[in-house]
Parts: structure tokens; sequence; C-alpha cells
């Protein structure tokens, strides 16, 4: 597999890309043009995104974990469109792999995979895409990031840095994010934002990318087995996402987004360890809403809130999960950002305790103007408060941490 990595890495490095250096300060998401033959037919997008956060828990019911942890992750991503309908995107990411030592406080155990390879056509009323991607369920768990490759794909050409939602707001709706899946996918497209709204209906069908592209290189990490049976694990396409997206630009710098939408997570009841009295597939529904109010020329409000609900959890009709997840961003002067995010996971298990789990954080960061080393800069710092109620006995932590996240367009 790590053949693979090699000939995607060097494609990507192959590429004679350069960075506009004149970029107004709302930054523009560079164009660049390739190919003699093809003239402006081919446009190439690049760009390298790097976040570290260090963080202490310096009141922690264990003691033991009262400690300075740093971890970091570094995103590169391509994407190159033709005659603006036909795109190919891959994003490469490494990172601390789950499977290395949880305790590492050097960014120890650091792995590179692929993360997405997704080739498709887009234009004004459909998009069809096919490979490895992220299904639009749920956007909680993206920590407020834009989708740079959404924007390419949709032939968009503004990029919105400062959509940050400080430093843990995604927490706990990493529980329900899902990622690396394999298969294929539409998107239908209708109507304007700026008019009576932009409406887009998305379908997709996979299942999760366990033993064909899920390789890492420099340090290897543990993939699932067949054994485990987890939701979504079958060989065949049977799990699905049905998403709508529903958009408004009411006027400058206002603006409405909502997303909702359906998951099935197949499950191989076969392999499955789950009484076969309960096993099942594994559903949920989401619901989000962000919305960005311009209370001045200089100071905007951006609040997310997401609704997460999942039956039979791991397959298991005696586990549900629940979720809320609120966030509301405070944008001071372009550069300045005052955070403030809740989550909330209520798990249920029948015959059991299950367990009620609440994140709180409020942090500031300041983003730095684009220069000739970086597009974007930011520096956020700030407190959790991360509380889980057993039923039987209560953890609480408390943390402060930094986060430095870098970003830089080829």
């Amino acid at each position: 597999m790590k053949k693979y990595f090699a000939i995607f890495v060097a494609l990507l490095i192959s590429v004679d890309c350069f960075a506009e250096e004149n970029l107004p300060k709302s930054t523009t998401v560079p164009t660049i043009i390739k190919g003699d033959e093809l003239g402006s037919a081919l446009k190439i997008l690049a760009q390298l995104r790097a976040e570290s956060i260090t963080s202490k828990d310096y009141q922690d019911t264990n003691s033991a974990d009262e400690y300075v942890n740093s971890a970091a992750k570094v995103n590169f991503i391509s994407h190159a469109i033709l005659n603006s309908k036909w795109f190919l995107e891959v994003n490469f990411r490494a990172e601390q792999l789950k499977s290395q030592n949880s305790r590492d406080k050097n960014y120890g155990g650091e792995g590179a995979y692929l993360r997405e390879a997704r080739l498709g056509y887009s234009d004004r009323d459909f998009m069809l895409f096919a490979g490895k991607f992220r299904p639009f369920f749920g956007i909680a768990w993206r920590n407020g990031r834009n989708n740079w490759m959404d924007y390419a794909a949709n032939n968009q050409e503004q990029f919105d840095y400062n959509n940050t939602r400080g430093i843990w707001s995604d927490y706990i709706a990493n529980n329900y994010a899902q990622t690396e899946k394999l298969g294929a996918g539409a998107v239908l497209k209708s109507g304007n934002a700026k008019t009576v709204g932009k409406y887009e209906l998305g379908l997709s069908f996979f299942t999760n990318d366990r033993k064909n592209l899920d390789n890492s290189v420099i340090n290897n990490r543990a993939s699932a087995t067949k054994s485990d049976a987890l939701p979504g694990d079958t060989r065949s396409l049977k799990s699905y996402v049905a998403s709508l997206d529903v958009s408004f630009d009411f006027a400058q710098d206002e603006k409405l987004f909502y997303r909702f939408a359906y998951i099935d997570l197949a499950v191989n009841s076969l392999a499955s360890s789950v009484d076969s009295s309960k096993v099942g597939d594994q559903k949920g529904f989401s619901a989000a809403m962000n919305y960005q109010y311009p209370v001045t020329p200089d100071f905007n409000l951006n609040g997310l809130a997401e609704y997460v609900s999942m039956k039979n959890v791991g397959g298991n009709s005696d586990i549900n999960d629940d979720y809320f997840n609120a966030s509301v961003v405070g944008n001071i002067f372009q550069n300045w950002n005052i955070t403030a995010a809740y989550g909330n996971q209520k798990n249920i298990y029948l015959s059991r305790n299950g367990f009620d789990q609440d994140m709180a954080e409020v942090s500031a960061g300041y983003r730095f103007d684009k220069n000739a080393f970086f597009d974007s800069l930011l520096i956020q710092t700030g407190y959790r408060n991360l509380r889980t109620n057993y039923h039987s006995n209560v953890d609480t932590k408390n943390t402060v941490g930094v986060l430095m996240r870098y970003i830089k367009n080829f």
C-alpha cells in the first residue's frame, strides 16, 4: 500500500504551482493554470494546512492525567479542475495515530494517510463523485473549518478564513464524524442563495475504507478487522447518507445555512458479536443551523447549533446516543475573535448506566493578515471544562490550551 502513497505524493509534488502574491484581504482561493495544450481549461489548486494544540489538564479527577500534551495535524490538499466541470481532489493527512501511545506528550506516533481521493463532475445543476470521501452528515465535527475542496468543486473563489470555532468545539461531535468512506454519490442543486435560497439534495452510498486505501506511512495505524463488525463495514455499498443543504445570502456578510441528514450504517450481522436478537444497522438523524450576522462593519456574530440522534450504536439496539453542539463566535475587526462553545452527549444503554458528557469552552484568538509566508495564521488560546457523569462516579477535567493554525495556498 505504501507504493500507492508514494505515487500520489510524487504526482502532487510534481505539480509546478505558484502562489499569487497580491490577493485582496478577503483572500481569494488561488487560480493556477497548467498545460499549454489545455490553455486555461485545467486549473490546479493546492493548500497546506497545519495546526498544533498544546494543552494541560491542570485539574483532573485522575491526577495522573495532569500533564502538558502537544499534538499536531497537517493536511496537504490538491484539487484539479478541468473545463470548470471535472474535478479530482486528494487530501493527505499526517497526525498522531490512535494506535500509538495516547500519552505521547511531544507529537509522538505521527503517521500520514490518504484521507480523501474523489473524482467527480460538477456544474450549476448537479454534482457526481466517486472515490474516498466524507459523507454530508453533520457539520459540528469539522470545528467550523470550511471544506476548502467543496469550494473548489463548486467553482467558488472566496474562502472565509475567519470561520473558525475555537479549539475544542468539535470534541464531542467527533464521536459521530463520518470519514474515510469508499463509494459514490450525487448532489442535485437548485435555486439561488441571494434570492429564493440555494437547495442541494445529496445521496451517497459507501462502505468503510477498512483494507483498501487506509494504510499509513511513517508509523502504521491499526485498521479495523472484519470481526470488529463496525457499522458501515460491509464490502458492498449498503450504507448511505441522504442530505439536504439550504443556504441564503441575505446581504453582505449575513448568511444562513441549514443541513438535514439521515444516515444508515449497515452492519455485518454474521460477524457481529452482538446478540442476534439485538443486532441492527446503526441509524441517525442530524439537523444543523449556521447563521452569520453583521452587527457592525467591524463586528459580526457567527452561531452554530446541531442536534444528532443515533440509534443502534455499534449495531446494538440497546445503545442510543443523543448529541447537542452549539457555539457562537464574535469576529472583531476581521482579525480578532471571541468564542464560546458547548457540547453534550447522552448515552443510553438499556439495563446499564450509560453516561452523560458535557464540554464547555471559552477562547479568544487573533488571525494575522496574509503575507508572503502564509495566507492565514491563527493563534487561539482558551479554557475547557469536560464533565462525564457515569451515574456511579463523575470525572471532571479542567484544561487550558493554545492552538496555532497555519494555511498556505500554492
